[in-house]
């Protein structure tokens, strides 16, 4: 097949990983563009790969009222998940005008790129962008979702999660295909916008295997491993808190955010800075390499909005790459995974009691964890890695650019 130009637009691409995996599967065999926002660390991460700015210098997205929580960079400590946030069928007018007015000028600016045989527009942020450019440049694009853009946070007002679910639903009605991370997305989204489910392909985002994987042995205590955003609504006191009943067990938590020293001051107020340990934070390339030394990964998200219902998360696929067993909070997406890939368990989000009763039951079953790390490992082997889903979307994206 002729060399062809694909455009990936990405609005965070230093720190995704995502990324790492579409290079790895594309930019070989056709000519791949990354369009984001952050160019300069891009460049660094990718550097035989061209980058471009998905947008010129805009204005700040307009503030709506918080209803249900607190705005992160606004808050001092971090928040519980809270209540469901409520339904309604109002939009926002002036936060859609926002998106609809950058979108436009995120389309003109990419128009100057070379003309590209598909667009990739990756996470909702891009959705319309991609929609636009696609009209102009007269060709098809490609949604890819692995999370839930709409209802997203729990400070995030129904209002603005109906002007994002109305947006999307526009949108998505006229990509060519829907990649997404796992089936229980192409249920949500077939069944949401009344797309049949033929459009929807799915890949696992997962990292390349580490050179050093989790021992086979548990030893004690147990290592428990967090990595990821130190924000709101994400039960990361729930995590903290649960170490104060817990027995035999570490906790080490690597992140940054603006709530690390909030969750110190928590760990010092319960008296349990000998059992939670606050690491330096890593690049995301990073962080799989360094995960082996651990031997449970603990993943975790607010259960009270749709992306927490159906979180499959980042950090579960690179803990297992890393033989790692799982505790995870409940998810429609994370209850299926361990079904077909049985490396761990679940306890329900934003609950400490629930945390500690599963943490103590792998305390007290060590040939338990052992197990699930043996298996994580041979599954990491043989299916849940970058070569294995990279080649799957290679041929994915193949058999679209031939039809």
């Amino acid at each position: 097949m002729d060399r062809k130009t694909i455009l990936l637009l990405i609005p965070g691409a230093a720190r995704n990983p995502l990324l790492r995996l579409y290079v790895k599967a594309l930019a070989e065999d056709h000519r791949l563009i990354i369009a984001c926002n952050d160019v300069a660390e891009a460049s660094l991460r990718f550097p035989n790969v061209e980058v471009s700015s998905l947008s010129p210098p805009r204005s700040s997205k307009p503030r709506v009222p918080v209803q249900n929580g607190v705005v992160p960079d606004e808050a001092s400590t971090p928040q519980g998940c809270g209540k469901r946030p409520a339904k309604t069928r109002h939009v926002d007018l002036r936060l859609m005008r926002w998106i609809v007015t950058s979108a436009i000028r995120s389309a003109a600016h990419c128009s100057k790129l070379p003309r590209p045989d598909v667009i990739l527009a990756v996470d909702g942020d891009t959705i319309a962008t991609a929609r636009l450019l696609s009209i102009w440049r007269r060709v098809r694009f490609v949604y890819v979702i692995y999370e839930v853009w709409p209802n997203q946070f729990p400070w995030t007002p129904p209002t603005e999660s109906r002007t994002k679910a109305v947006l999307e639903s526009l949108a998505i009605r006229s990509a060519a295909m829907t990649m997404v991370c796992h089936r229980r997305f192409t249920r949500l989204l077939s069944g949401r916008y009344r797309i049949p489910k033929i459009r929807f392909r799915e890949i696992y985002p997962c990292p390349p295997l580490p050179k050093n994987q989790s021992s086979p042995r548990v030893p004690r205590p147990l290592k428990v491993y967090y990595h990821g955003a130190y924000t709101a609504a994400r039960g990361l006191e729930a995590m903290i808190e649960a170490m104060s009943s817990v027995e035999g067990a570490h906790l080490y938590m690597r992140g940054i955010g603006p709530f690390e020293p909030a969750l110190k001051a928590l760990a010092h107020t319960l008296n349990v800075e000998d059992r939670v340990t606050f690491m330096p934070s890593l690049p995301a390339d990073e962080l799989v390499e360094t995960a082996g030394t651990f031997d449970i990964g603990l993943v975790s998200a607010c259960p009270s909005v749709a992306n927490g219902r159906f979180l499959t998360g980042f950090k579960t696929f690179e803990n297992i790459a890393a033989g790692l067993a799982i505790v995870s909070s409940r998810s429609w997406v994370i209850d299926d995974l361990l079904r077909d890939f049985p490396v761990g368990m679940t306890f329900e989000g934003g609950c400490a009691k629930s945390l500690s009763q599963a943490l103590r039951f792998c305390v007290e079953n060590p040939a338990k964890v052992e197990e699930w790390k043996a298996t994580a490992r041979k599954v990491a082997a043989a299916e849940l890695n970058a070569d294995v889903q990279a080649a799957r979307l290679r041929d994915i994206v193949t058999a679209f650019l031939q039809q």
